[in-house]
């Protein structure tokens, strides 16, 4: 008890500050403009994003700039701390300091700072809609240029369009995505040392120790970990999983790559094809999209894995890169980038030119949940993303897109989405209810309790689909890695 005292008071007093923006939702702004507005996150889904860019490097510099202050950007991201209200939309945002003074305007600081980069970010998005509007108004009047009795183009026309402008232009230069909801004020008091609280503790120091790491873990680790936990916070059955060691790579050694799935994971994906036809067993998905919360988290790998899987149960299947911001199955598959989707909806490229086949391996062919065999010879036929464009939301939601699904699910038996993360850009969310089935992919250990509660709001703004959940980077041999991780399975020795 002694030392603990002693300890409280060598220690220097520390002040922590909070303040807090809360997250407005535009949407009934958005609807006096109709169907010409662009897509919004709302603000559950932009909260969880605000919260988890807090500590980026750039928001510290704009901080550290506007205090005029010595403390470096770095020392600034490093402390800061926000968590996420989500009945509220409410970022709350701590930061702790030896002056309370100081504790106070750098939290006041980080609130304004955060709150211009949300409705700079969304200002971009008026702007990008009000650009497509300006195109399309240009494009009419070319038609009519060509062809002076065009029904298409009147004033009429003009009017609806120079409204829709006026309009979209009046809530880039009003409307607020974001303010600040809570002004912090100086601290009268430390949040540490506590000379009692220590004093306290040190009477039973070894068993208090040993609770307070485990306790501590739990409440200020806010990442997932384990199969219960992603069930809980989701609400989707667990259909799959994939080891860390599988990152990354394809479901066999194809067109000369190197890094196929390791033994264990090409089971897991087995295991994966049978409970997608589960999802609805009167109607088994034909059309899967594979997404996540964010990038990183193993939906590229886990749809070319999956598409693999199908096509070598004896499936005509059809692997679609959607992901046109950040493609990689071009290089994973030994494929060329382009032409690819991206050509082929901009018109540029005919289906031939775009749709590239892959030889499948004849070795290892496993027959799906219905008794179909794969035989050697078979294909996989992939289109890849193309040459990125420079606006891949539109694209992925117009008509041209939509008849080529309709199309796709004709002439193939499977049909694997590889589609953008569904909270930082919006591309994925045209392309969902186009769906018979969702893949959700979830990293174990990085994805936070707020971005899978971001994920499921998104969701929820949309049809319900047949929707089940995998477990990525999985670590052998914990709670989460089930039974196929951890043992082997099959012929042994003879005795002699």
């Amino acid at each position: 008890m002694g030392a603990a005292i002693a300890y409280s008071v060598r220690q220097d007093s520390v002040y922590e500050a909070e303040s807090a923006i809360r997250l407005r939702d535009v949407s009934a702004d958005l609807q006096l403009i109709g169907d010409t507005a662009p897509t919004l996150q709302d603000p559950g889904q932009a909260a969880a994003l605000a919260s988890d860019r807090m500590d980026d490097l750039p928001l510290a510099r704009k901080v550290k700039n506007a205090l005029r202050t010595p403390i470096s950007a770095q020392a600034l991201a490093d402390a800061v701390q926000s968590g996420v209200e989500l009945r509220t939309a409410l970022v709350v945002i701590k930061i702790k300091s030896k002056t309370p003074g100081v504790a106070a305007r750098v939290a006041n600081e980080y609130a304004r700072q955060a709150s211009r980069d949300v409705i700079d970010q969304q200002r971009a998005q008026f702007a990008r809609g009000i650009q497509t509007l300006r195109e399309e108004f240009r494009a009419q009047r070319r038609g009519r240029d060509r062809d002076e009795r065009n029904p298409d183009f009147d004033a009429l026309t003009r009017s609806q369009f120079d409204q829709a402008i006026v309009r979209l232009e009046t809530l880039r230069n009003f409307s607020r995505g974001a303010e600040v909801a809570q002004r912090a004020t100086v601290p009268d008091d430390p949040v540490s040392p506590r000379p009692v609280r220590n004093a306290m503790l040190g009477g039973a120091l070894g068993l208090a120790l040993a609770l307070m790491a485990a306790f501590t873990r739990d409440a200020l680790d806010r990442r997932l970990r384990g199969t219960s936990e992603i069930r809980q916070e989701l609400g989707f059955p667990i259909i799959g999983m994939m080891s860390e060691d599988g990152m990354g790579a394809t479901g066999a050694s194809l067109n000369g790559n190197r890094r196929p799935l390791p033994e264990p994971d090409i089971e897991a994906v087995r295991i994966l094809r049978t409970n997608l036809a589960y999802l609805d067993v009167d109607n088994p998905p034909r059309t899967v999209a594979v997404t996540s919360a964010l990038p990183e988290e193993g939906k590229s790998t886990v749809a070319a894995a999956l598409a693999l899987a199908l096509g070598l149960s004896g499936k005509r299947t059809i692997l679609l890169e959607c992901d046109l911001r950040r493609p990689s199955l071009a290089g994973r598959l030994g494929l060329q980038q382009a032409p690819g989707l991206s050509d082929f909806l901009a018109g540029t490229s005919t289906p031939q030119e775009v749709l590239q086949v892959i030889p499948l391996p004849s070795e290892g062919l496993v027959a799906s949940a219905d008794g179909t065999q794969g035989t050697a010879g078979d294909t996989l036929v992939c289109v890849t993303a193309g040459n990125i464009p420079p606006r891949p939301a539109e694209m992925l939601d117009s008509d041209r897109m939509r008849q080529l699904l309709a199309q796709l699910r004709d002439a193939y038996d499977a049909v694997v989405l590889d589609t953008s993360p569904l909270l930082p850009v919006v591309d994925t969310m045209a392309l969902l209810p186009e769906m018979d089935g969702i893949v959700l992919c979830v990293r174990s250990g990085q994805t936070t309790r707020d971005q899978a509660k971001a994920l499921s709001l998104a969701l929820g703004h949309l049809p319900t689909k047949p929707t089940g959940v995998v477990v990525t980077a999985v670590q052998p041999g914990r709670e989460e890695s089930y039974s196929y991780y951890s043992y082997a399975y099959g012929p042994t020795a003879k005795s002699s």
